[in-house]
């Protein structure tokens, strides 16, 4: 589908990659997951074994990420 006035193939592609890495390095996504990393990195170590940890972190992440507006 094109839509006139907006680019098209490659230009589109740098743009929007441009766009995502842009965002990924600024504080705006920075600071929370910096945060949420200090805040549970206690919890990890090197055992192998999935812990029920894990899934009480991974529940609060995407519940974060859900009331932030990022998982819609």
């Amino acid at each position: 589908m094109v839509f006139e006035g907006v680019l098209t193939g490659v230009g589109v592609q740098d743009w929007f990659f441009d766009m995502i890495i842009g965002f990924l390095r600024s504080p705006r996504w920075k600071a929370p997951v910096m945060s949420f990393l200090d805040e549970h990195c206690i919890v990890f170590d090197n055992e192998e074994e999935n812990k029920l940890e894990f899934t009480k972190i991974h529940m609060v992440s995407a519940s974060n990420l859900k009331f932030t507006g990022w998982l819609t």
